[in-house]
């Protein structure tokens, strides 16, 4: 064997345990504490890995010749945006929040580069690794997250005034149930990406045992919900579940109409360039309404505009608008495509193969909606937007 082949072996065997780690890692990693600190282990996690991929694939460029596949039919939009976001980041007020991110958030441009580098690293992996990315964050990942579920939902049970187990209490509603997503609606997210992918694996002919596992999980993720909201009735998580559907004024959708006025003011005020990556929490005070300050508090801040497109307006400018959209409609086209090219392959030689891809495929495509819906009114930490990107990069490969 070559030495080239040996190179090329070895880079992708180390890229493969490298994502594989971090599709669990991410996830599960949180930092006890306030809420500005909790995902800085993630973002340092994604920091890092994008490091390690550049380091592993020189590596193989200079000691075996080995060129992984950068062209994966979404290169170009995820280039486009990470280069409009790099242009954006001198224009900002305070350029260190525009590279390295917010307090809190960490969405900053070195969040972007490396996404994409681990983007590109994954998306040039075999079709098999493809699958096993998705165990990993099914069995590893969603398992965990699950178990760790349970266990706050033990601890409210047994001690509801007190930490008790739960070694990380919500950062937000601290009677909540978010596992190691410090945000219950963070919890929402990550399980609207990984539900869908769960049930694709479940009758997935190359991974049966999840239909041993499945079954399980969906049963304690039943038992979860019922009990969350049988003690949300009766007062023992300390919170009345109806006021959770007050739709009036200082409710949690007036506050995300709230935001998103706020991100058109700063939208308005720097269409081009924006107020910087990660800069909506810098800029919030100057744009700020008397009637956000009045429903929710003179010292509030948000990180984002709890939306996806307000948020990427607001801090990429219109352009950067675009080149979100552009890359989200792109990304809407990847499963399609790589749909069409299994059922071609359906009809030849590889039928069983490509039939269990489609189906994978499916969950895939579910997952990004789903993270399409809860972006459009959720703040968006580096866990979920980094499974997105698995995501993407799994659509990409199979």
């Amino acid at each position: 064997m070559t030495s080239a082949a040996l190179g090329g072996r070895s880079s992708v065997a180390a890229t493969r345990t490298l994502m594989l780690g971090l599709v669990v890692a991410v996830p599960l990693a949180v930092a006890p504490g306030t809420s500005p600190t909790r995902s800085y282990p993630r973002y340092v996690l994604v920091v890092a890995g994008a490091v390690v991929v550049l380091v592993v694939v020189g590596a193989g460029v200079v000691l075996g010749g080995h060129r992984p596949a950068w062209r994966n039919g979404l290169h170009w939009p995820v280039l486009g945006l990470v280069g409009w976001t790099a242009l954006c980041a001198p224009f900002a007020d305070d350029v260190g929040t525009a590279v390295g991110g917010y307090p809190g958030s960490y969405n900053g441009l070195s969040t972007t580069v490396s996404l994409a580098v681990v983007f590109f690293a994954a998306a040039s992996l075999p079709a098999r690794d493809g699958r096993r990315l998705l165990a990993a964050l099914w069995f590893g990942a969603g398992g965990a997250v699950t178990l760790y579920g349970l266990v706050q939902l033990a601890d409210r049970v047994v001690d509801p005034g007190g930490r008790g187990w739960d070694l990380v209490p919500p950062a937000i509603a601290p009677w909540s149930i978010s596992s190691t997503l410090g945000n219950p609606n963070h919890l929402a997210g990550f399980a609207a990406m990984v539900l869908p992918v769960g049930a694709a694996l479940f009758r997935h002919e190359l991974l049966p045992v999840g239909r041993r596992v499945l079954p399980w999980m969906v049963g304690a993720g039943g038992v979860l919900l019922a009990t969350a909201v049988a003690l949300g009735a009766i007062g023992v998580a300390k919170r009345d579940l109806g006021s959770s559907l007050d739709l009036g004024a200082g409710s949690t959708l007036d506050l995300r109409v709230q935001l998103w006025t706020v991100a058109g003011s700063m939208t308005a005020a720097h269409p081009v360039v924006g107020v910087g990556p990660d800069g909506f929490a810098s800029a919030f005070p100057d744009h700020v309404t008397d009637e956000f300050a009045q429903r929710f508090g003179v010292s509030a801040v948000a990180t984002d505009a709890h939306n996806l497109f307000a948020s990427a307006a607001a801090n990429l400018g219109l352009p950067g608008l675009a080149a979100v959209l552009l890359f989200v409609g792109a990304a809407g086209r990847q499963p399609a495509r790589a749909w069409r090219r299994r059922t071609a392959a359906a009809r030849g030689g590889e039928a069983a193969a490509a039939r269990a891809d489609r189906l994978l495929l499916g969950g895939v495509a579910a997952g990004l909606v789903g993270y399409l819906v809860q972006a459009s009114f959720n703040t968006q930490p580096v866990s979920l937007t980094f499974v997105a990107w698995t995501l993407l990069a799994v659509a990409c490969i199979l």
